[in-house]
């Protein structure tokens, strides 16, 4: 995808979903609950689902991929929360974190070139083994001894200078 095509994309994404927050904003009552446009927002929250879906990869890549969390909770990724039926407690932070996002994004992309774009975007090339769990298990396990062996050691050698030094020091050599 062209520069100009993703930025044209994420632009309308962007402000579709500062037309539902808004809509969101004027729907609910006191109470937090919707209690108009209900039929409306539920038309929105679904294009707009579909054009994250569409658009997901490109804002993983490009965005900051923020996330939050309840107190006592774990983390939560915004986009996901934001357009889901999820408490609207929840929903409108998530939503204003989304947008944030985006303006960020849009904000790289009027930096950047479709050359830029294409070498953000390409496939990472993959080591022969990565994919290979027991090549990793092991690598993983004996770099892990490794670590060990020369941390002890080194510790060792440090604690035998130290005490050379003292006791030379102290003419007890």
């Amino acid at each position: 995808m062209k520069k100009a095509e993703l930025q044209s994309k994420i632009e309308s994404f962007y402000e579709s979903l500062k037309a539902y927050r808004e809509l969101l904003s004027k729907s609910r009552d006191a109470m937090v609950r919707i209690v108009r446009n209900g039929p409306e927002l539920e038309e929105m929250r679904s294009d707009l689902n579909r054009t994250y879906g569409a658009l997901s990869k490109y804002i993983k890549k490009l965005g900051n991929y923020p996330m939050r969390s309840d107190v006592g909770g774990g983390p939560y990724p915004v986009y996901e929360i934001g357009l889901s039926a999820d408490i609207l407690q929840r929903r409108g932070p998530c939503i204003d974190a989304a947008i944030q996002d985006l303006e960020y994004i849009l904000g790289r992309l009027e930096d950047m070139s479709d050359d830029d774009l294409d070498n953000l975007l390409a496939p990472k090339p993959q080591i022969a083994d990565e994919g290979n769990p027991h090549k990793r298990y092991w690598k993983m396990t004996l770099n892990n001894i490794w670590s060990w062996i020369k941390n002890h050691i080194l510790a060792t050698v440090i604690a035998g200078v130290i005490l050379a030094v003292v006791l030379a020091w102290l003419g007890l050599n």
